[in-house]
C-alpha cells in the first residue's frame, strides 16, 4: 500500500469510515499475524493464537493510538504496528 493511499485510509478511519477501517485491519492483519507467529515462543503457541493477538493490536490502535497525538504518520505505521 502506498504511503499516500495510506495517509487518505488514516484521514478516513479517523472520521469513523468504516470502509477505511476495515482495509486497514486488512492490510495490517497478515503483517501481524506472520511477526507474531515469527516471535511467539514455541511454548505458547497452542496457547495463544496469533490471530487473537492481530486483533488486540489492531483494537488497541484504533482505540488508544488512531486519534492521539501520538499516532504514527502512515510512512511510520507499518513499523508502529
Amino acid at each position: 500500500m502506498e504511503t499516500e493511499e495510506l495517509e487518505v485510509l488514516l484521514a478516513c478511519a479517523r472520521e469513523s469510515s468504516q470502509e477505511a477501517i476495515g482495509a486497514l485491519v486488512v492490510h495490517f492483519t497478515g503483517p501481524i499475524v506472520l511477526l507474531v507467529n515469527a516471535c511467539l515462543d514455541p511454548g505458547l503457541r497452542g496457547r495463544l493464537d496469533a490471530e487473537e493477538i492481530a486483533q488486540e493490536v489492531l483494537a488497541d490502535f484504533f482505540t488508544n493510538v488512531l486519534n492521539s497525538e501520538s499516532c504514527p504518520v502512515a510512512a511510520a505505521l507499518g513499523a508502529y504496528l
